[in-house]
């Protein structure tokens, strides 16, 4: 298993545009390093099954209790915590949208984004060195009603 994060974290280094590219065998793409890590359909088998929280406890879609970040919340709540008890941002601080290619249930369009599909996440990161303090995931468009702060604000916990 640590094999399996260690991976995810290279990836964040060396970005290419899907995951089976890492393991693949053109010297100009491929990386061996990751070949000889863990093979692609284990690492895939393990994505697929990987669950940070019991499904046991997952509402259906119809339940107004559904939330659609359940199998990770356990692990964004963690990291949240962890940041705000470790990290002080300094006074410059930037609030910014970061998109990702991940396949999820809330990937959306974005036609005028140089990633035009994938999830969307805001950030608010210290200006000073990029350092992420805070990140919500953006799940769809909330029902009931008008928001209370208008188009396009974002709420961060201070």
């Amino acid at each position: 298993m640590p094999a399996f994060f260690a991976l995810n974290d290279l990836f964040g280094i060396k970005s290419l545009p899907e995951t089976r590219v890492y393991w693949s065998k053109d010297n100009f793409v491929g990386v061996p390093t990751v070949q000889k890590v863990k093979a692609r359909n284990r690492f895939d088998k393990i994505r697929q099954y990987l669950s940070l929280n019991n499904r046991l406890y997952m509402l259906t879609r119809d339940d107004p209790g559904y939330a659609k970040l359940f199998k990770v919340r356990s692990l964004l709540d963690r990291l949240d915590s962890r940041i705000h008890e470790e990290y002080q941002p300094s006074k410059f601080i930037s609030i910014d949208e970061w998109s990702s290619m991940k396949e999820d249930g809330f990937k959306q369009y974005k036609h005028m984004k140089p990633v035009k599909r994938g999830s969307k996440v805001w950030v608010r990161s210290d200006a000073t060195n990029g350092f992420v303090s805070a990140m919500q995931v953006y799940t769809g468009k909330k029902s009931g009603g008008q928001p209370k702060h208008g188009l396009g604000i974002v709420m961060f916990p201070t």
